[in-house]
């Protein structure tokens, strides 16, 4: 039951964390300043906005980073599930996604490094820092997590593949699970409201897995494999 339980609450709760750091960065990305807003990166975006509200920045990205630590726990019950139909897509699929949702861990700290900075030497360091050694500061130690952010690109593929070669999602839901994977990366990225339609689409579809899997603890895959279906 317990099992069960924290299963469906992270199919819930993960795209739902997801989608509310989103909305809360959207709201404070559009406040950038005009002058701003073509710049090629968006760090001086972002910064500028952190200055003018910093709580409001910052629940933005502890809200969506919260969303992908609970995110992998969802991806590994989607795994699960699909492992059975698919097994070899499903591990690998859930493995790379996984990855590269851990990713966001190193980012998020270099991104609160760069508010500490802001705040103890004001927004232009700030800036001027984090643009100077952009490249090693988003790439990480050895590359590490730049390769490992790479894993969320194939493996949403994957493992949407691989939840709709199980039956357990049709086309079309595994179709959104992979346009899902496909966000950005990286340090101090704007994020606008154009992401907010795939987030939105994943707390959709996911519910009705979330209940079953609370019920049964699994998901009963569709009778046949249709190439149209939801």
């Amino acid at each position: 039951m317990t099992t069960r339980l924290l299963s469906a609450g992270a199919l819930v709760l993960g795209p739902l964390l997801w989608l509310c750091g989103l909305t809360i960065r959207a709201i404070a990305g559009a406040r950038v300043p005009d002058h701003l807003r073509d710049e090629p990166f968006a760090v001086p975006g972002e910064l500028a906005v952190y200055r003018l509200d910093p709580a409001l920045v910052v629940a933005g990205y502890a809200v969506f980073l919260a969303g992908a630590v609970v995110m992998v726990i969802a991806v590994a019950v989607l795994t699960r599930l699909a492992t059975p139909g698919a097994p070899v897509l499903a591990p690998v699929g859930g493995l790379l996604l996984a990855t590269g949702l851990g990713a966001r861990l190193y980012w998020a700290g270099v991104e609160q490094t760069a508010f500490g900075l802001a705040d103890a030497y004001g927004t232009e360091f700030a800036v001027a820092f984090v643009l100077d050694a952009y490249a090693d500061l988003s790439y990480g130690p050895w590359r590490l997590p730049v390769i490992a952010a790479c894993g969320q690109y194939a493996g949403g593929a994957l493992l949407a593949a691989a939840l709709y070669r199980a039956r357990v999602l049709g086309l079309g839901r595994a179709l959104v699970v992979a346009w899902w994977a496909t966000i950005w990366g990286g340090v101090l990225k704007a994020a606008g409201w154009g992401e907010l339609p795939g987030a939105l689409l994943l707390v959709l579809i996911l519910v009705p897995v979330a209940i079953e899997v609370g019920r049964t603890g699994s998901v009963r895959p569709s009778s046949r494999r249709r190439l149209l279906s939801w």
